[in-house]
């Protein structure tokens, strides 16, 4: 059975997570001793900013203002997704801080492409270009985070 979903509530809570994700990469790059670490943090929150900026701008260029016929499955998925952010559900918000920041960086990469891939499913007819840039950016980010886990047990990012 279909159902209306208004796409809108996806991308706010895309903003709040690139908001929050670049708010904590900047408050980790401040941490690091290690030069690389800290480049690398410092990179990734100016990434997750324009993609916060994109994503607002968004927000009026959607169809139907934002709704669209789905599911009742997809809808559920989607809303648990939304609900259950690390950054948007408030729970997981007050322990973030104490989980190690590669993975959690790893955690956050991976969400943000699953969202990317779900506006563009969702909007298949507008906003290709943007998406794309992000997706291929979150993917970046994913596979350094990865490629760099190997600092998460060195001394020098005082984790």
């Amino acid at each position: 059975m279909a159902r209306k979903f208004n796409g809108k509530q996806l991308i706010e809570s895309m903003v709040l997570m690139e908001q929050k994700v670049g708010e904590f990469y900047n408050k980790l790059s401040g941490q690091m001793k290690d030069e690389k670490a800290k480049n690398l943090f410092l990179k990734l929150a100016k990434d997750e900013n324009r993609h916060e900026k994109i994503y607002k701008g968004l927000l009026n260029r959607l169809p139907n203002d934002g709704d669209v016929e789905m599911s009742e499955e997809d809808v559920e998925y989607i809303e648990l997704l939304i609900n259950k952010s690390i950054f948007v559900n408030k729970e997981v918000e007050k322990r973030y801080s104490k989980f190690d920041a590669l993975l959690l960086a790893e955690k956050v990469e991976r969400d943000g492409i699953m969202f990317v891939n779900l506006l563009r499913e969702m909007y298949p007819k507008i906003v290709q270009d943007e998406l794309d840039i992000i997706l291929s950016e979150e993917k970046k980010h994913l596979k350094t985070v990865l490629d760099n886990k190997i600092y998460s047990s060195a001394p020098s990012l005082m984790l």
